[in-house]
């Protein structure tokens, strides 16, 4: 198994501490989160990692990774990443934003599902949610689920929280069928390699007829995306319920 970690972007939300250094490159409990991924993912059995570099990529280079360095990022949102991994490597892989942190048994779990594209969520997001913002809803978005299981709608604004059954993680499985039909619709309107985000790219996928796995996360996680979130990630460690990665790579 593979895995390709998102890396490109700045991470403008952490303001100074993205000055130096690009978003994954920030500690949590004195481990970078790209440190915490690699360790994670090789633990859960992925053999090979890339990251998909962008805003100062030179300072991810240093460090040893394996890199594809994406000359659109700083016009273009998470999808041109994904293409350029699909581009240049075989699927089946796991995607990671850089900026979360998690659990091995998520990737595990991810690895095991046969769907065509397997998508992480939370689904007891919302006391996470709560610790993070002020006011949820402002943040959330939609997360439903058909009568299979599988994900029927993800991305859009949400006006009640009882309406949301999971938060995307930033974590997923594409496998080969999967693979084709991102190709397609990018390759037939190629604004949408510079406009789609992730989720709103999956809803596309749902429209053109595939089923998307939703897998459920069973342990602690975290994204970082501003100071505070930092903050929580270590107080989530602190009282056990995110575990830190055995051996750190």
């Amino acid at each position: 198994m593979k895995a390709v970690i998102l890396a490109a972007g700045r991470g403008s939300r952490l303001g100074s501490l993205t000055k130096s250094k690009p978003k994954g490159m920030n500690k949590v409990c004195d481990v970078t989160l790209l440190e915490w991924q690699h360790s994670t993912l090789r633990s859960a059995g992925v053999d090979e990692i890339v990251v998909i570099t962008g805003y100062l990529s030179k300072v991810i280079e240093r460090k040893g990774y394996k890199t594809i360095f994406n000359p659109y990022w700083h016009r273009a949102n998470m999808v041109s990443s994904i293409m350029i991994a699909l581009e240049n490597i075989d699927t089946p892989f796991i995607i990671s934003y850089s900026d979360i942190i998690y659990n091995n048994s998520i990737v595990e779990d991810l690895i095991k599902s046969d769907s065509e594209l397997s998508v992480a969520y939370d689904k007891k997001w919302l006391k996470l949610w709560e610790m993070r913002f002020d006011e949820p809803l402002l943040d959330a978005e939609s997360f439903t689920l058909d009568s299979k299981g599988n994900i029927s709608e993800i991305g859009n604004k949400v006006n009640n929280v009882e309406e949301i059954e999971g938060q995307f993680m930033g974590l997923l499985k594409i496998n080969n069928k999967a693979k084709d039909l991102i190709m397609n619709i990018i390759n037939q309107d190629s604004s949408k390699f510079y406009n789609l985000d992730t989720t709103k790219l999956i809803n596309e996928l749902i429209n053109s007829g595939l089923s998307i796995g939703a897998v459920a996360n069973k342990d602690g996680w975290c994204e970082i995306d501003s100071p505070m979130d930092l903050q929580i990630a270590e107080i989530l460690i602190k009282d056990g319920i995110i575990k830190m990665p055995h051996n750190i790579l």
